[in-house]
């Protein structure tokens, strides 16, 4: 753990000494460069070693508690959106105020991470994409045509990607739903864990759980393995450079990791050992920055928030003993994650 920078300033001040009722007072000296100070008294015996205990993490401040029950969570510049146990898609602005409905409970039997992008929410539901508007308008259904329970979402400029099956079969769209391609890729299907999709460079990456599978992203030519683990590959994240994920290794004696593999050469390095189960990890790529949740139980408040700066290799604790739900989100200020019924930060 990093400890926070203790700036003490120390000003001496020379020449300037007061003097009270006595007119005929020496006139003060300055202190040279060699001047020869007193003997130290002698050692008391005390111990003078500077005490080096790190202190604590800042307390955390809840920003929403109307028993909202979150579970994923997303923030934009103005509100917060989540979905709650009810698979509803909910919307709040950060300042306080009404909580809106965006999206009534829905029949998704697995992944309900949320995505934003402008104007709209996206959830994937079964064989299609949900697009919600932000100001609560109707919503939008993007067909997908690849029913399957495990399916998940990516974005560049132009297209929303897709990945259902693990990573069986890939997919993209335009966001007003027109020109759908998508191909099947068999060795790659569902491996357990989570399927988890990024888009990085020239490329698309998707987790099947155990591995990691690189393909152009106009879906062109044969997908490879990029990275080969054991278990539980998720929460892909990435920037001009690095993909980084969460190792959930479910192995005996193996520990889970916060990874990362250079896109040029697909060299992986273990970040951060141990971190106990993760589900959550974000990335703020301008400042290249990981956050994420950890502990052992999501039912146990033993759970901490982590922030770690990439260039620099400085690992930070930013909360500690929290029963963390689900989801973690940041904006220029602070890092949010969803606590049992409301949201919590802390500053960046």
């Amino acid at each position: 753990m990093r400890l926070p920078a203790l700036i003490v300033a120390v000003t001496l001040a020379t020449g300037c000494y007061l003097t009270h009722g006595r007119s005929d007072a020496a006139p003060a000296r300055d202190a040279s460069p060699d001047r020869v100070l007193p003997d130290a008294a002698p050692d008391s015996g005390r111990d003078t070693t500077p005490d080096t205990t790190p202190p604590p993490p800042p307390p955390p401040r809840i920003v929403f508690d109307r028993e909202i029950d979150p579970i994923f969570l997303a923030v934009d510049d103005a509100s917060f959106y989540w979905v709650n146990r009810d698979r509803a898609v909910m919307t709040a602005p950060k300042v306080g105020g009404e909580v809106r409905t965006l999206q009534g409970p829905l029949m998704v039997a697995w992944n309900l991470e949320i995505f934003l992008d402008g104007d709209f929410v996206y959830l994937y539901a079964d064989d299609e994409i949900l697009q919600l508007p932000k100001d609560g308008s109707l919503p939008n259904r993007i067909e997908t045509r690849l029913p399957g329970p495990h399916g998940t979402l990516a974005f560049d400029e132009d297209l929303i990607y897709f990945a259902e099956a693990g990573c069986e079969m890939l997919g993209f769209v335009r966001r007003d739903g027109s020109f759908l391609a998508s191909v099947d890729v068999p060795e790659a299907s569902f491996g357990g864990g989570q399927t988890s999709l990024a888009v990085g460079g020239a490329r698309l990456y998707c987790s099947n759980g155990p591995r990691i599978y690189s393909m152009s992203r106009d879906l062109r030519g044969t997908p490879f393995v990029f990275v080969d683990g054991e278990n539980n590959l998720s929460t892909l994240k990435v920037d001009a450079e690095r993909l980084y994920w969460l190792d959930n290794s479910l192995t005996p004696g193996r520990s889970r990791n916060v990874s990362m593999a250079n896109l040029e050469d697909g060299i992986v390095i273990d970040l951060v050992e141990d971190t106990g189960i993760s589900g959550w990890l974000d990335l703020d790529p301008a400042r290249r920055e990981l956050f994420w949740v950890d502990g052992s139980r999501a039912t146990r408040p033993d759970r901490a928030i982590h922030r770690f700066g990439v260039d620099a290799r400085e690992h930070d604790l930013l909360a500690e003993r929290r029963v963390a739900q689900g989801g973690i989100a940041y904006d220029e200020e602070y890092v949010y994650w969803t606590e049992l019924g409301s949201i919590e930060r802390v500053a960046r």
